[in-house]
């Protein structure tokens, strides 16, 4: 037998241990608004090299960093994507109840929120669980502020600016429009050069989204004034979910929950980081009078309730403002 003739005859064998080695690993797709190298890419990375370590290499995810957030919705939908990790924009547009969570002005603080999560978890896993996915943890943008151009502290002062609203968000197109000002219109993609043109004048985002988006070259203001808590969450394909071997789903859903509580904690840390950043580059923080914090809260109820029937039900609506005073009440 020549050294050609050998080679054909071990050919087999070679692919027979070489599918043997990789038959039963599980390799999980996941698609994610997040940049490899941000803070939630950089923890994902972190939870996907102890699922293999805990796995011995039998069970993994493959990372889809810095996608559309629509697109990621289609993949998911297509079965083209596993999992996502995706805004409450993109998880809107598969449970729209979700906008219940993320209504403006609904807290005041992150412990308010912590608290109305911890209490809901379980009613949306459900919810989740009924569009056809398994809910895998939440992660948290940070408080959402405007940046201006202009010193902005009233409704009066946002009626005279251009301001952005991203055309997949209908809540905040309805909050700029109940503040008396028509929303330009744009994708995210989008913004920086409307900024750099003056087509915009006042954007949103949690001050480390200010910052990766660059926006922060442009504005020269941000008003001290929570809009709303910036809300994320992964989710999973449930019949992907539930095609996976027993140990690998407890697995699964033991490290992105303990994942996700880090990533929560470390954006929560990066946006404080990102606003002292900001201050000592020159940025001006906007104190809000509390007469003034009053009219804002005003039109926040009205956008609250303007999607009840359309987002969510009043019920769920009622739920969560009843679970926000109950903390407050017991945390005076």
């Amino acid at each position: 037998m020549n050294r050609w003739q050998s080679i054909l005859v071990l050919l087999p064998l070679i692919w027979t241990v070489a599918i043997g080695q990789t038959a039963d690993k599980e390799i999980i797709k996941l698609g994610t608004i997040a940049t490899e190298y941000s803070v939630w890419g950089q923890v994902l990375k972190q939870m996907n090299a102890e699922l293999v370590k805990q796995s011995n290499g039998k069970l993994e995810i493959r990372f889809y960093f810095g996608r559309d957030e629509q697109d990621l919705v289609a993949l998911l939908k297509n079965k083209q994507c596993d999992a996502v990790s995706l805004t409450a924009v993109g998880l809107g547009q598969i449970l729209p109840a979700i906008a219940a969570l993320g209504m403006p002005m609904l807290f005041s603080k992150y412990a308010e929120w912590d608290y109305v999560k911890e209490d809901l978890t379980g009613e949306f896993v459900k919810r989740f669980d009924l569009t056809g996915h398994t809910f895998l943890g939440w992660a948290d943008l940070g408080f959402v502020y405007l940046f201006s151009k202009e010193r902005l502290k009233t409704q009066s002062d946002l009626q005279k600016s251009k301001v952005w609203a991203w055309t997949l968000d209908p809540v905040a197109k309805a909050f700029v429009q109940a503040a008396g000002r028509e929303p330009i219109l744009l994708p995210i993609e989008s913004v920086l050069t409307s900024l750099i043109n003056n087509d915009v004048q006042t954007v949103y985002a949690p001050p480390l989204a200010c910052i990766a988006y660059q926006w922060h070259n442009q504005v020269k203001y941000m008003t001290d004034l929570r809009l709303v808590v910036g809300i994320g969450a992964t989710i999973m394909d449930k019949v992907r979910f539930d095609g996976l071997k027993n140990e690998h789903k407890s697995l699964l859903q033991e490290l992105t929950k303990k994942y996700h509580k880090q990533l929560v904690k470390r954006i929560r840390e990066s946006n404080e980081e990102s606003l002292r950043v900001l201050q000592e580059r020159g940025l001006q923080v906007v104190s809000v009078p509390h007469i003034e914090e009053k009219k804002w809260l005003r039109v926040s109820v009205r956008v609250q309730n303007q999607f009840v029937g359309q987002l969510y039900e009043k019920a769920l609506l009622e739920q969560v403002r009843g679970l926000v005073q109950r903390y407050r009440y017991t945390n005076k």
